[in-house]
């Protein structure tokens, strides 16, 4: 796998699921955020007591819902890298190795003191590269 792909096992918790047994969108959205954040932490691009990250959008496609008590794979990567924003993927994959979900959301690094955005392309966007 390529090592700039982080994958994480995920397990759908029964607290995750509604009365049918599938997970709940908002918690789909929340596991994966949680994720794209665990990937960018490692990177040093996670916030920071000066810096924070912003959602600035996101699209979900959903192939089925997961399923309550179903193990799961959970992959994050970074597709681009702009001068303010990067774009995190990420994905959830049943143990077929199908993808159940995928999510594409665009992050803005914010500068938390003067609340201004984090040009990328200096030290922080050298850092992430090839990521």
């Amino acid at each position: 796998m390529n090592k700039n792909i982080d994958s994480f096992p995920f397990y759908a918790e029964t607290f995750l699921a509604d009365s049918k047994g599938r997970m709940r969108p908002s918690n789909i959205c929340s596991s994966m955020l949680n994720f794209a954040y665990r990937h960018a932490d490692a990177r040093g691009f996670g916030s920071t007591s000066s810096l924070g990250g912003v959602i600035a959008r996101m699209g979900v496609h959903v192939e089925r819902m997961p399923l309550e008590k179903e193990r799961l794979r959970v992959d994050t990567w970074i597709r681009n890298l702009y001068h303010g924003f990067t774009d995190r993927c990420v994905r959830m994959v049943d143990k077929d190795g199908n993808e159940v979900v995928s999510m594409i959301a665009t992050f803005a690094m914010i500068d938390l003191e003067t609340r201004t955005s984090v040009d990328l392309s200096g030290d922080i966007g050298v850092a992430m590269n090839g990521c």
